[in-house]
């Protein structure tokens, strides 16, 4: 018994490696492939890093910064010339050396737009013509600045950048959904082209046998040579169809396969997806999630801060503007190093700048006027884009429903179509119908085959347009990811 067990299962896998099993592909398995390793999936991943660092850069504009900057060597041999007692000028060669090392650590005010800073200081002069050298430091500095009436991009940015960012993440979510709408469609175009090919293929051998019956039969006299050139007539039509589908199907596969990631899609069976189920999509329902989960909402809000932006630009950056700047530290020279740190005096600084245009022939009213205009604008197209959007998604929740009973109707009419064209073949031969109407059954059951299938394709379609529109799955309730 072993024995035999043994060799019924080495038999069944020489049979799984010898003979090539069909290959099935499911929409829904599309679908995975093509977020999986598109080309598009790639480009939406990459996108979606960028902005990602993007984000991270925006966020460390906040935080403190810590830099070292100096100057080693700041060598210098050349002339100079000297202003001397009586106001002549002598030409005085000089040879010199200059280091300087400045550490600072600043901290951006995103309130105000200005920043804190502390820092140490260190400068070492060698004057290499007299032998000397000096030193002049700042043991360490503490200071402020401060701009008045100004312009202030980080107390914006830091209203924009994360709708910014939250919006480039649903844009990912959006993009492969879109890339599911895609997959679909090629999806679709190959299922219609095999369909295409297999009814090509037994309308060809059809006609074939009923061209070969009705030969005989009108070698007997029981038909008219206008019946059978008719049926030739038909035959080559046929033929023609064949050539064709075979052609169109040739390029659905060549597209589908190159979008998933697949060479060759020749011996894959397209799985067609049937099992439609009447999903709860409601209007309100799918208005409201899409105005919570949709990039395009969430631009909407960030637009109008953007706008918003420009006039408060225009604002700062004309008319009056002022500038504090103050520090409080110590500073000291000395003829060596050590003296720089042994008892420093303080030293305290303020300054405050200020720009007051008296005339400017309406240069500042007119930037600001117009970036208010520039605002309405602004405000109006979102207005727009919004009213669009919303009919956008009513519209395809309507239709949606509607496909979802015309599959049931299509899906009725094939059958019906199916076992009229039987009947009207069964009859032909038999001699109890003409060539006409077996012409108009075989083109109502080609017709009622693909409006079938093109009834599948649209509701399908609606179902992932609406998980786009919405970025919601409604048979799960929850959000997309």
């Amino acid at each position: 018994m072993k024995r035999s067990f043994l060799i019924l299962l080495l038999l069944l896998l020489v049979r799984i490696t010898i003979w090539p099993q069909t290959r099935t592909l499911s929409l829904e398995r599309t679908i995975d492939l093509a977020r999986e390793q598109s080309v598009a999936a790639r480009k939406a991943n990459t996108v979606k890093v960028t902005r990602y660092w993007e984000w991270r850069a925006f966020k460390s504009n906040y935080r403190p910064s810590i830099t070292w900057s100096g100057q080693a060597p700041g060598f210098s041999r050349t002339s100079k010339e000297v202003i001397q007692p009586d106001g002549t000028v002598r030409f005085q060669s000089i040879s010199q050396n200059n280091y300087v090392s400045l550490v600072s650590l600043s901290q951006p005010i995103a309130l105000t737009g200005g920043a804190l800073f502390i820092g140490t200081y260190l400068q070492r002069f060698d004057d290499l013509n007299q032998d000397n050298t000096l030193y002049n430091g700042i043991p360490l500095q503490l200071g402020i600045s401060q701009p008045i009436f100004a312009y202030n991009p980080l107390k914006w940015d830091k209203r924009i950048e994360p709708l910014r960012y939250r919006e480039s993440q649903q844009v990912y979510v959006a993009d492969m959904e879109e890339i599911g709408v895609t997959a679909l469609d090629y999806f679709f175009n190959l299922q219609i082209a095999q369909i295409d090919y297999a009814i090509a293929a037994t309308n060809g051998t059809n006609t074939d046998t009923i061209f070969r019956i009705t030969s005989e039969k009108y070698n007997l006299g029981k038909v008219s040579r206008n019946d059978l050139l008719q049926l030739k007539l038909e035959k080559l039509k046929a033929a023609k169809a064949l050539a064709q589908a075979q052609q169109d199907l040739k390029t659905a596969e060549l597209d589908l396969g190159s979008y998933i990631g697949f060479r060759d899609l020749t011996d894959v069976r397209l799985v067609l997806p049937e099992n439609i189920r009447e999903v709860d999509v409601r209007e309100e329902t799918a208005l409201k999630e899409a105005l919570e989960n949709r990039p395009e909402a969430i631009s909407f809000a960030r637009r109008d801060l953007e706008a918003e932006k420009e006039v408060a630009q225009a604002k700062g950056s004309t008319g009056f503007s002022a500038g504090l700047t103050g520090t409080l530290g110590f500073a000291k020279t000395g003829d060596r190093i050590g003296d720089i740190y042994r008892n420093p005096p303080d030293q305290q600084t303020l300054s405050l700048t200020f720009n007051f245009p008296i005339v400017d022939w309406g240069r500042s009213k007119s930037q600001i006027e117009t970036a208010r205009a520039n605002q309405q604008l602004a405000l109006t197209e979102i207005e727009q884009d919004r009213i669009d959007f919303e009919q956008q998604l009513l519209t395809e929740v309507g239709r949606f429903h509607r496909f979802y009973t015309q599959v049931d109707l299509n899906r009725e009419m094939d059958e019906l179509a199916q076992d009229r064209y039987q009947i009207a073949q069964d009859r032909f031969i038999a001699g109890n119908l003409g060539i006409t109407e077996l012409v108009i059954a075989l083109q109502d059951k080609d017709r009622a085959k693909r409006d079938y299938v093109l009834s599948l394709r649209d509701y399908w379609r609606s179902y992932y347009l609406i998980r786009l529109l919405t970025l919601y799955d409604f048979e799960k309730a929850q959000k997309l990811k």
